[in-house]
C-alpha cells in the first residue's frame, strides 16, 4: 500500500497565523488544526461545514471548537457549507503537475528505447539474414572437400537434421535458429558437432544458461552467428571471465573441439 504523506513547512508555527492559534486555543488549537488538516487531505481538500459534528466526534472534540478554528484565524477558506485550505490546494496542484510531468518525461524515455531497440532489432535481422544468405551461397557454390580414408566425405559426417522433421529433444520455437546455427558452425568455422548427442548437449547447454528462456536463446544465437563466435556458451555466462575469439587456426581447433562437448 502506498504512504501517503504532506508536506510540512520546518518554520509553520512561527506563522502569525499559527501563533494567534497558539495564544488564543493553545497547543489543543495547533493539534487540532493539524488533525483537520489530515483530515482534508483525505477528503480532497472539501468538507462541508453541516458535517463538523461528526468531524468532532471523529477527532474526540467539539463542534464548537472546531468551528472557531474554521472561522477566526484565517487558517481556511469557506465557501457555502464547505470550507477548505488554501495552502493545501496549492501543494495539491504542484504535486499533480509533479506528478504529470514525470509521467510524460517516463513516456518520453519508454519511446525513445522502444525506437532505439526496434532499430537495433531490425539492423540485427539483416545482419542475420545476410549470414543466412551467404551460408546458403557457400553451400551451393563451394566444392565438397576430399574424401576422408574411409572413402566418406567429412562434412557429411557432421550432424544436422531436417527442420521438418527436427529431433524430439528441441523446442520447435528454435527449431528454425538452431538449424541456422548447425549450418553456420558447419561451413563458416568448418566445426560443427560430430553426433547427435554433441549437438543435444550444446542445445541443453543454451538453454541451461538462461534458464530455459527461448527468447534469450534465440538472441544469444543471432548474436553468436552476426559476431562470428565459434560457440554459443560462454565462460562469462558461469566464471565472470568471457572467452577471447582467437584468428589462430589451432587454436580455433582447440576451442571448436571443446565447444562440441557442449
Amino acid at each position: 500500500m502506498e504512504i501517503q504523506y504532506f508536506s510540512h513547512d520546518y518554520n509553520a508555527s512561527r506563522d502569525i497565523k499559527m501563533r494567534r492559534l497558539h495564544m488564543t486555543m493553545g497547543y489543543e488549537g495547533i493539534g487540532l488544526y493539524w488533525t483537520l488538516v489530515e483530515y482534508l487531505y483525505e477528503n480532497d481538500n472539501y468538507c462541508a461545514l453541516s458535517d463538523l459534528d461528526i468531524i468532532a466526534y471523529d477527532m474526540h472534540t467539539t463542534e464548537e471548537l472546531l468551528r472557531q478554528l474554521i472561522e477566526n484565524f484565517n487558517l481556511f477558506e469557506i465557501e457555502g457549507d464547505y470550507f477548505y485550505s488554501a495552502s493545501i490546494r496549492r501543494r495539491m496542484d504542484k504535486r499533480s503537475a509533479t506528478s504529470e510531468r514525470n509521467k510524460n518525461n517516463a513516456k518520453k524515455r519508454y519511446d525513445k528505447e522502444s525506437r532505439s531497440a526496434t532499430s537495433e532489432s531490425s539492423q540485427g535481422k539483416i545482419k542475420i539474414k545476410e549470414k543466412e544468405n551467404n551460408i546458403k551461397e557457400k553451400e551451393n557454390n563451394t566444392s565438397l572437400p576430399p574424401l576422408s580414408p574411409k572413402g566418406k566425405n567429412r562434412a557429411t559426417t557432421k550432424f544436422d537434421f531436417d527442420e521438418d522433421n527436427p529431433p524430439e529433444w528441441i523446442d520447435p520455437r528454435i527449431v528454425a535458429p538452431f538449424k541456422t546455427w548447425l549450418v553456420y558452425k558447419r561451413t563458416e568455422k568448418h566445426s560443427g558437432y560430430a553426433s547427435e548427442q554433441t549437438a543435444r548437449t550444446c542445445y541443453e547447454q543454451l538453454m541451461k544458461t538462461f534458464d530455459g528462456d527461448i527468447g534469450l536463446a534465440i538472441n544469444r544465437i543471432n548474436m553468436a552467428i552476426a559476431n562470428g563466435y565459434i560457440g554459443l556458451v560462454w565462460d562469462s555466462d558461469r566464471h565472470g571471465t568471457p572467452r577471447q575469439k582467437s584468428q589462430n587456426p589451432q587454436v580455433i581447433n582447440t576451442a571448436n573441439k571443446v565447444y562440441e562437448t557442449w
